[in-house]
């Protein structure tokens, strides 16, 4: 963990694009970011299709990365909404990577599946249909 910790602080110490560390008092991109917490369960429903399989893996272990990791990023996004500082809602991408790998990860388990895993399945399925229609409702239309 220390490992992990040390490299997380120097990559953000070396990244190219902006300085990380003089986020936590930057309020000059707020305004901008303040759209991004408008609309969540609209913009990101389908990602609630992998919280049961994050949930699992919780289950079998509190110290699991994917749910250690969407905790810290809810945290994040929680403090950003809850202090007004809307430019932690940057994370909000990050946010949805734990849930669609934990149900991936699920769903590649082998066979033979249980009842659980296959109606995981056939929501995930479902989900990802009604989610392809929404997003291109009306472009085949000819």
């Amino acid at each position: 963990w220390a490992l992990t910790g040390a490299v997380a602080v120097g990559a953000a110490a070396a990244w190219p694009y902006f300085d990380v560390f003089a986020l936590a008092g930057d309020d000059s991109v707020d305004a901008m970011h303040r759209v991004l917490y408008l609309d969540l369960p609209g913009e990101f429903w389908l990602a609630l299709l992998g919280l049961p399989a994050l949930w699992a893996r919780g289950r079998r272990s509190r110290r699991d990365p994917l749910v250690l990791m969407f905790a810290l990023d809810c945290a994040v996004v929680a403090y950003g909404w809850f202090s007004g500082h809307y430019t932690y809602g940057r994370i909000l991408g990050l946010t949805l990577v734990p849930p669609q790998f934990a149900l991936a990860v699920e769903l590649a388990a082998p066979r033979p599946w249980g009842r659980w895993r296959a109606v995981l399945g056939r929501a995930a399925a479902a989900g990802a249909l009604l989610g392809f229609l929404a997003v291109h409702a009306g472009a085949g239309v000819a």
